[in-house]
């Protein structure tokens, strides 16, 4: 931006009003001057110019309906005298399509009368900190430039550093506005060949997963990762499988820690997927084909213990039904698997149909009762009568009912007390799962619902369980946009509340 010729932004800033209104020039004058601004005035466009030309003001506010001259022409000629000169319209509400076309035509800001005075001094400080901004900018170039050939080497042995990498480079400001991008960035993202510098993320739909975590990090932590699987380049082949990246935002600040923008770094973990596909894959086969024979097994030693295959001595009994006990172990473990397997493809979730929550949990409480009756524990189930269905897969729900309640089972010791109940909050269902059982520290309350995680403690050593229940249920519950959360106290209990939402008639009915 060129300094104007009689003052700088060291002195007191410049602002012409080119308006036809005097009560607009007069509310106008009067605020600005009351913030130490030199205001100077023109009714009309042609005037205006010539103020302009000779007054050389820092900020223009322009009125578009005027006569001799209107608005957008003395805007053309002002931008032909000076290109960088600051204009801000203000008009009011019939013209805001002209005021539209004005900001095309290169008006900095638009003011919609009736205007505060609030809103005008925020836009004229907001204008004339633009210009501040831009004489700086220009004053540091100016200083670049002396050190400029010194630095040439340094770009270039960088430049060729970043364009030779292997991994993507994708560096912002803080305007989100791209800085850098290295030819395997383009690559990986799937961009066409183009010139990305200068360009926001938010207007290149490519980058539109990647903008939410810059302006995390410009604001945020330091840094974030995320993975995210490219769309499929236009033309490419079918079998074509797009790259999958990970992608490692990081902020960059100055030796005085002041914000610079952010920098990117892609990773192609497309083989790593695979193998993970590959892995999943071959677990749930291996759990599949293991499936049937362990049911065999349990069967047959079933058929053995109550005698029916011939009498055994209390030994064998105890041997056996050891082993029964371990093959059932064995045959959760590998329905968690089968069940883990489904959550990675994407198929956890089969169908979404009204679900009668409050049957389902009876049914389930029903059955749990005989094994509470062996520990001579006190199970209860209550529901209010009317509660409206939830929307989901009856399978996948079945089995978070059922986690819930066999754990509260499992982890109170005999002679306690398990009450399951259900609820209606309006929008959602609340299903509370409450024991005075061990209890769980609020250390492992934080990991509770991570997979292959174990309460491991001398009361819950030779408590079988494989870890996955909790991390299953958590998948299961906010895949049907449910919540699940804990509260427990060691040697207290504990409560797993549920919320799951209500189905739309359900919504409306209540």
């Amino acid at each position: 931006m060129k300094p104007k010729s009689d003052q700088g932004m060291t002195s007191k800033p410049t602002i012409l009003i080119v308006d036809d209104e005097p009560v607009v020039v007069q509310g106008c004058r009067r605020v600005l001057q009351g913030q130490g601004y030199r205001v100077v005035d023109a009714e009309n466009g042609r005037i205006g110019l010539e103020m302009l030309e000779r007054v050389r003001p820092d900020l223009v506010l322009l009125d578009l309906k005027m006569p001799v001259m209107d608005g957008l022409e003395f805007l053309r000629r002002a931008l032909d005298i000076d290109p960088d000169q600051v204009v801000v319209v203000i008009t009011g509400l019939g013209t805001v399509e002209a005021a539209v076309e004005a900001m095309k035509h290169g008006a900095y800001d638009l003011l919609t009368k009736p205007f505060t005075p609030e809103q005008l001094r925020l836009a004229a400080r907001r204008a004339l900190e633009r210009i501040e901004l831009a004489r700086r900018t220009e004053e540091l170039q100016a200083q670049a430039e002396l050190s400029h050939r010194a630095m040439a080497a340094e770009k270039g042995r960088l430049r060729t550093i970043v364009q030779s990498m292997a991994d993507g480079i994708l560096a912002t400001n803080v305007d989100r506005e791209i800085v850098l991008l290295n030819p395997a960035g383009t690559k990986l993202l799937l961009l066409p060949q183009a010139n990305y510098l200068g360009r926001r993320l938010a207007d290149i739909p490519q980058l539109s997963f990647l903008l939410e975590s810059v302006t995390g990090v410009l604001t945020g932590p330091d840094q974030l990762y995320l993975f995210q699987e490219m769309a499929s380049a236009e033309g490419a082949a079918n079998d074509e499988v797009p790259p999958t990246v990970m992608a490692h935002v990081t902020r960059v600040t100055d030796d005085d820690g002041e914000l610079l923008g952010t920098v990117t770094v892609f990773k192609d973990v497309t083989p790593l997927k695979e193998l993970d596909r590959m892995k999943s894959e071959f677990v749930a086969v291996v759990a599949h084909d293991l499936k049937a024979p362990l049911a065999v097994i349990h069967q047959q030693l079933t058929v053995i213990l109550e005698g029916i295959a011939g009498p055994i001595n209390d030994k064998q009994h105890k041997l056996l039904a050891r082993a029964r006990e371990r093959a059932e172990n064995l045959t959760e473990f590998i329905k968690d698997l089968l069940e883990l397997s489904r959550i990675e493809s994407g198929r956890l979730v089969q169908e979404i149909v009204p679900v009668d929550l409050a049957a389902l949990t009876a049914q389930i409480v029903e059955e749990q009762l005989i094994k509470a009756k062996a520990r001579n524990q006190d199970l209860t189930f209550e529901a209010p009568a009317g509660l409206p269905p939830v929307m989901g897969d009856p399978g996948p729900l079945e089995e978070v009912v059922i986690n819930l309640v066999s754990n509260a089972v499992r982890y109170t010791p005999e002679g306690g007390r398990i009450d399951v109940a259900l609820a209606s909050t309006g929008s959602h269902l609340a299903l509370t799962v409450a024991d005075n059982g061990l209890g769980i520290s609020p250390e492992d309350q934080q990991r509770i619902f991570e997979r292959f995680t174990r309460i491991r403690t001398e009361k819950t050593r030779n408590i079988a369980g494989t870890g996955l229940g909790l991390s299953i249920v958590k998948e299961i519950v906010e895949a049907h946009h449910g919540q699940i959360t804990v509260a427990s106290q060691v040697g207290e209990g504990s409560t797993f509340r549920v919320l799951l939402p209500v189905s739309e008639e359900g919504r409306i009915a209540s």
